[in-house]
């Protein structure tokens, strides 16, 4: 947010509740008051081509974002992103965010620096909240294995890797 700031990037957030978006662009804005941000809660139908996710679109679109940060939680948030990703002008679409406005606010622990250095920033955050990521450290990287060996023979075929990726230039 730092560098946003300082470089006059103009960012939203799309993600949490209401009151976190909201407080967490508030604390950012008094820590970087050159940062322009605007946020949207996470809890609206973001089916393709409801009313809601078509305003949510189109006030994304209005306020003509540097970087759109979606936070709203596995595999919600990838799965709006890639629907909705040819409409949204941004020039950088990060997701996987969500608990980027709960650090700030102070809601979330933050691991210490050491951790993410030698790559154990996911054990400290699984002592944190064993509760909601035991699934997602131990369950959910093996239903991902068992998904990519079901597409292993449809995506290498003739000894080429086939890979498609997303990327605006």
């Amino acid at each position: 947010m730092e560098l946003a700031a300082s470089r006059g990037w103009r960012v939203f957030y799309v993600g949490s509740s209401k009151d976190s978006a909201e407080k967490g662009a508030a604390r950012l804005r008094k820590l970087y008051p050159a940062l322009q941000i605007e946020v949207s809660d996470g809890y609206f139908d973001e089916r393709y081509g409801s009313a809601e996710n078509e305003a949510l679109v189109q006030r994304i679109n209005a306020y003509g974002p540097d970087l759109l940060m979606v936070g709203m939680g596995m595999p919600r948030q990838e799965m709006w992103t890639h629907e909705n990703f040819s409409r949204l002008k941004a020039h950088v679409v990060l997701s996987s965010s969500g608990a980027a406005f709960d650090y700030v606010l102070g809601r979330v622990a933050t691991p210490p620096r050491w951790a993410g250095r030698v790559g154990l920033e996911w054990a400290f955050r699984l002592a944190n909240d064993p509760i909601r990521l035991f699934t997602r450290y131990f369950a959910e990287p093996w239903y991902i294995l068992f998904l990519l060996m079901l597409d292993y023979p449809r995506s290498y075929r003739g000894g080429k890797l086939r890979v498609r990726a997303h990327v605006r230039g």
